[in-house]
């Protein structure tokens, strides 16, 4: 019996999924995006830093690889710099919903 090879949007889904998991795949990184989720809004790195009491560096750290990943938005509004959960993803919304039974956004 042959198997068809995925069709190419398959393994493109696939890549990206992939990124997001490896991106959240981290402690430090999962509670930040969790913050964010459940905060349903924008944060600064201080907000998150203070709640889930770990060092500025390593948050910014984080977020830069949650952002790089499309896990994260960074928006800078008059000098002051905000993150959020990329909600226009279908695949950040479902994973969301499937971790942390949490409506969205």
């Amino acid at each position: 019996m042959i198997m068809e090879l995925p069709e190419t949007k398959q393994v493109n889904e696939a890549g990206v999924l992939c990124g997001v998991m490896k991106a959240i795949g981290h402690p430090e990184r999962l509670a930040i995006f969790r913050y964010l989720a459940e905060k349903k809004a924008t944060a600064t790195v201080k907000e998150i830093y203070q709640f889930l009491n770990l060092e500025q560096p390593v948050v910014s750290r984080q977020l830069g690889i949650l952002k790089n990943n499309s896990v994260v938005i960074r928006e800078t509004t008059k000098g002051n710099v905000f993150y959020r959960v990329n909600s226009s993803s279908p695949l950040i919304i479902g994973m969301i919903k499937c971790l942390f039974h949490t409506p969205v956004c």
